[in-house]
């Protein structure tokens, strides 16, 4: 981490005084990127740095390693919210969106030990390693679990079918909505 990101975290305080501070300051014609010269500008320089295959390999290998990493873990993609839970042992547990959250309130409340958005299964698609990351782990059961809506579902079935393949030893068992609502998981 940054000695500028550990003083952000270390010192709120002054973290809000500086946002403040600074709040507007790159609104309506002070902010360079609202000009369409500088737009273009750095459009046409992305453009170029990006046609170099080595430039665009160098960027792919970068964030797939923060991934491995875990240095993502918990981060806001896509556009699910993400939700802290607070474990009994005191831990807390980032889930993502209100399905995962209702499943991580049965298992805390069913006493089910488990991971949330841990661990990675690597996979590979037409000769290209991806990356896994399981919404659960059922740890005594020795499975993972996903949440999945079935219209998102159909998008990623052969990603499914590709790590049941080549992980035939790892237990990947998906829960739809209709579950969720059938085992009164979710109420909604």
């Amino acid at each position: 981490m940054s000695e500028s990101i550990r003083t952000k975290y270390e010192n709120p305080e002054w973290a809000d005084m500086q946002r403040l501070s600074k709040a507007g300051i790159n609104r309506g014609d002070k902010n360079g990127m609202k000009q369409l010269e500088a737009r273009q500008r750095v459009s046409e320089a992305r453009i170029e740095h990006f046609s170099n295959p080595k430039n665009r390999q160098a960027v792919a290998d970068a964030v797939s390693k923060a991934w491995k990493e875990g240095k993502y873990d918990g981060a806001s993609v896509g556009r699910c919210k993400w939700f802290t839970l607070e474990h009994p042992d005191g831990t807390t547990i980032k889930v993502q969106g209100t399905w995962e959250r209702a499943y991580a309130e049965y298992l805390i409340r069913e006493e089910i030990r488990f991971t949330a958005h841990r661990g990675r299964i690597p996979y590979v698609v037409d000769g290209n390693e991806r990356s896994y990351y399981p919404d659960f782990y059922l740890i005594d059961e020795d499975v993972y679990i996903d949440i999945k809506n079935r219209y998102h579902f159909k998008s990623q079935k052969k990603k499914f079918e590709l790590l049941r393949e080549q992980h035939p030893d790892i237990t990947i068992r998906l829960i739809f909505g209709d579950e969720l609502r059938q085992r009164r998981i979710l109420n909604d």
